[in-house]
């Protein structure tokens, strides 16, 4: 890819490649990360791409201020810098659309708009209740489109692929010039609601087979994984957040 003028993509899944991916060919081989579901579909791999490509011009920019770093220190202050980056937009841009300025206020979550954030305790866990990872996170599988959108740096429409397709198979980003369609496609293809309605693409469609009619069933995975899990009621999570139960409907 430099020799055409294009950044790197992510290092080829070499060790095991028939994991979390589904191969075409023997040639073909899907990308390696720090998170094993990388290739789980190809919006995530442009993801996971397009923060690597930032940690490293990063660590390029830090290495000509800081000339004595050796590489360890460059990755890890590098790696740091990128953190704060994800924290950054998931602060500033994603939790107030999805949670509503009001909430962002009254729990302390809205970041200055100058300055530095002091708030830090480290005498407050920072771990998540296992039944929000395993269950409530997954209200994000109402947010997946059915077809994923491919859109010029004009801001015009190319073409779309549904999701299905997608999943476990990243290959377009080999053709030059596409990831850049697929980011502008995340600018540009107005996003799902946030509902009860999950697309067919995963309920019909999710991991399927080379030559299939259908797939595996996202909705039912996650009610397999509530059960595995061990998830309480709903009255349960309301002693937990330390509101009122009730024993009747009315």
């Amino acid at each position: 890819f430099a020799e055409y003028g294009l950044k790197d993509l992510l290092p080829l899944k070499l060790d095991i490649p028939d994991e979390g991916c589904t191969r075409p060919n023997k040639s073909m081989f899907c990308f390696e990360a720090g998170e094993i579901r990388v290739n789980e579909q190809l919006v995530l791999t442009c993801m996971h791409t397009l923060l690597a490509r930032e940690h490293n011009r990063i660590a390029t920019e830090l290495g000509k201020i800081n000339p004595h770093w050796d590489d360890e220190t460059l990755f890890q202050e590098s790696r740091r810098i990128n953190i704060a980056i994800i924290q950054h937009i998931t602060y500033n841009e994603f939790l107030p659309i999805l949670l509503g300025k009001e909430v962002m206020e009254k729990f302390g979550l809205l970041t200055p708009k100058e300055g530095y954030w002091d708030g830090y305790d480290e005498n407050i866990n920072p771990a998540i209740i296992d039944s929000f990872a395993s269950a409530a996170f997954r209200f994000g599988h109402s947010l997946l489109p059915t077809a994923v959108e491919r859109w010029s740096k004009a801001h015009k429409f190319i073409a779309s692929k549904r999701l299905s397709d997608l999943i476990r198979r990243p290959y377009d980003l080999y053709r030059a010039g596409v990831y850049d369609e697929y980011l502008m496609g995340l600018m540009n293809q107005v996003a799902q609601a946030m509902d009860d309605s999950i697309t067919q693409e995963v309920t019909n469609h999710l991991f399927k087979k080379e030559g299939a009619r259908f797939g595996m069933d996202l909705v039912s995975f996650n009610m397999q994984r509530g059960r595995e899990f061990g998830v309480p009621g709903y009255m349960e999570f309301r002693k937990f957040c330390g509101l009122p139960t009730s024993d009747s409907f009315e």
